[in-house]
């Protein structure tokens, strides 16, 4: 695997229902979303060595480190860092990420690390056909 970015964010980002809402049978972006995603985005882009974004398989590792240990689920804050991965020009598109690894700590300060790694198909489920 070939790492592609590495970018450690201040911060946790927000979580997906705080992000996408719905009204009038509309899905739309938050400003809160729209604003955190466009920071992200900024950071990420910044960390980028590629001069077009990488178009073959992918894997994602998160880290997301909380002072706090009240409850919230990965799963709504991966959604939001996955749609910051195109508009930095890491992935063509976040459909081609087909390993994520996720993982939350505790320590003195919110922060969340995201690492992209190329992958070839070989590598997908330890050399295992699906």
């Amino acid at each position: 695997m070939t790492l592609l970015c590495q970018c450690t964010i201040a911060g946790l980002p927000p979580t997906a229902n705080h992000v996408y809402r719905s009204a009038g049978g509309r899905r739309y972006k938050t400003k809160e979303g729209r604003d955190w995603q466009s920071m992200a985005s900024s950071l990420l882009c910044s960390m980028v060595k590629l001069s077009t974004p990488y178009e073959g398989a992918a894997a994602v590792r998160y880290v997301f480190c909380s002072r706090s240990k009240r409850r919230w689920d990965l799963d709504n804050r991966i959604k939001v860092i996955q749609d910051c991965l195109a508009p930095a020009g890491i992935l063509a598109d976040d459909s081609q990420i087909m390993e994520v690894s996720a993982r939350r700590v505790y320590g003195n300060e919110d922060w969340t690390q995201v690492s992209v790694w190329a992958i070839g198909d070989e590598d997908l489920f330890g050399g295992v056909e699906q």
